[in-house]
């Protein structure tokens, strides 16, 4: 089964976009110049993630963003950035949500491994 993929919505100038984790995304920031650990420390990291991500997320979804990144930082606000937060809530639930499903066996369709207080009845 292919693992979900956490997803959630960024509204920019009025137009709302679906916004994940791409690996062009991805790319595109790092060969921008920033690194992971920039996320952490500038605002401007954050912001060219997003960009970056939002970018190939509308080009997949037929809805291009038509502005540069420039651009994109000179018309965000705060409530751009919690984009991301929200983000990594979805990506959490869904890992909570897999490690709950591990714990209960799962759905593997495969049938569990006998033990001393679980033998495999014939009847």
């Amino acid at each position: 089964m292919a693992k979900e993929t956490a997803k959630t919505e960024i509204t920019f100038n009025g137009v709302t976009y679906p916004f994940y984790r791409t690996m062009r995304g991805r790319y595109d920031y790092e060969m921008a110049g920033f690194t992971t650990a920039d996320m952490l420390v500038k605002v401007s990291a954050q912001l060219a993630y997003i960009y970056f991500q939002v970018r190939d997320c509308a080009k997949h979804a037929k809805n291009e963003i038509k502005v540069s990144l420039n651009e994109f930082i000179d018309a965000a606000d705060e409530e751009l950035l919690e984009v991301y937060a929200r983000l990594l809530e979805k990506e959490n639930e869904i890992a909570n949500k897999e490690k709950l499903s591990d714990q209960k066996g799962g759905d593997s369709g495969k049938p569990q491994e006998e033990t001393a207080g679980n033998k495999a009845s014939t009847t």
